[in-house]
């Protein structure tokens, strides 16, 4: 079943690469960052369950900062939709990580 689920998301993984590279293809996205997202969306699919929302939001705030620090961009709507996604999926992941080690026993 394991193996199941990491073809999954590996096919998700593989799948997003190809997204990622068709927006920098089209929307011409520089290279740094389109690095950085590639790097997100691996981490971020092939981590399971609250890891991987866990590593999808503080990748998506790396982004926002990116975008803010390296780029200039503080107040684009690129920047605060990056951050407001990012601090989104944090809260998602922290939510999954307390549920699951709240219905942990204690060892």
């Amino acid at each position: 079943m394991r193996t199941a689920t990491f073809k999954a998301r590996l096919g998700s993984t593989a799948l997003s690469l190809v997204v990622v590279g068709l927006i920098w293809y089209f929307l011409k996205l520089d290279t740094l960052f389109t690095g950085a997202l590639a790097l997100v969306v691996v981490v971020g699919t092939l981590l399971p369950g609250a890891a991987g929302s866990l590593a999808w939001g503080a990748g998506l705030l790396g982004l926002s900062a990116l975008a803010c620090f390296h780029y200039g961009s503080v107040q684009t709507p690129l920047t605060v939709v990056l951050g407001v996604v990012g601090a989104a999926y944090l809260a998602m992941g922290a939510a999954q990580w307390w549920r699951g080690r709240a219905g942990t026993p204690p060892a």
